[in-house]
C-alpha cells in the first residue's frame, strides 16, 4: 500500500530534529533515573502534547501508555517557577521561520533540563555544548545573539531570567555536580571560599 509522502525535511532540519529527539529521550530518562526533578519527565507539557512530541520524535512507538490524568497533573504542577519562565523567555526570542510547535517543544525540553545540577548538555543527554548551541541557534537565534560574553547556556538563561524579573529573587542554577563552577560563577565562588 502506498503511503502519502510526508513533508520533505532538509538535511540540516533533520539533524536538528534528531537532536531534539535525543534531548527528549535524555531529559525524560534523567528525570526517571532521579538525576532531574521527576516533574521534568513531563517536560512541563500537557499530556496530549507530550504524547504528540513522543510520536513525532519516535514514530516507532505505538499506543503510548498514559498516566492517569490526576497523577500527570500533579507531576506537571511540581515544575518550578523558573522552569515555566525559561520556556517563556526562549519562546519570546524564537527564530521566526522555524515551525512554531517544534520551537515550543524545544523550549520545554531545554527548560526542564536546566533544572538539573550538571552541564545543560549532560542533563539533555547530548554530546556536548555544541549540540545545545545547535538547537538553541536553530530555534532561538535572537536569544543566542544576546550571549555576547559566551557564557555557558544555563548560566546565561538564568541571568536573562533575573534581568526580566528584577523584582523576583530568581534562584541561581543548581550546578552542584559540575566541576566547572568557578568558570561560570567566579564572583560567587570567591565569596564562598573567602576566609571568615
Amino acid at each position: 500500500m502506498n503511503r502519502a509522502a510526508g513533508p520533505v525535511i532538509a538535511p540540516a532540519d533533520a539533524h536538528v530534529l534528531r537532536l531534539l529527539g535525543r534531548a527528549v529521550n535524555g531529559v525524560m530518562g534523567h528525570a526517571q533515573a532521579g538525576d532531574l526533578p521527576l516533574s521534568a519527565w513531563t517536560l512541563g507539557l500537557p499530556q496530549d502534547e507530550l504524547c504528540a512530541l513522543l510520536s513525532f520524535c519516535f514514530p516507532e512507538l505505538e499506543d503510548l501508555e498514559r498516566l492517569p490524568a490526576h497523577q500527570y497533573d500533579t507531576l506537571m504542577r511540581q515544575a518550578s517557577w523558573e522552569q515555566r519562565q525559561l520556556v517563556q523567555l526562549l519562546l519570546a526570542q524564537r527564530t521566526v521561520p522555524v515551525v512554531e510547535r517544534h520551537a515550543h517543544w524545544t523550549a520545554h525540553v531545554v527548560a526542564a533540563a536546566a533544572q538539573g545540577s550538571r552541564h545543560l548538555w549532560e542533563d539533555m543527554g547530548l554530546g556536548g555544548r555544541e549540540e545545545v548551541s545547535t538547537l538553541l541557534q536553530y530555534f532561538f537565534a535572537p536569544f543566542c545573539e544576546r550571549n555576547v560574553a559566551h557564557l555557558k547556556w544555563k548560566r546565561f538563561m538564568f541571568d536573562q531570567l533575573a534581568l526580566m524579573h528584577p523584582d523576583v529573587r530568581v534562584r541561581k542554577p543548581d550546578c552542584t555536580l559540575c566541576k566547572q563552577q568557578l568558570a561560570c560563577f567566579p564572583t560567587e565562588f570567591a565569596e564562598l571560599t573567602k576566609p571568615a
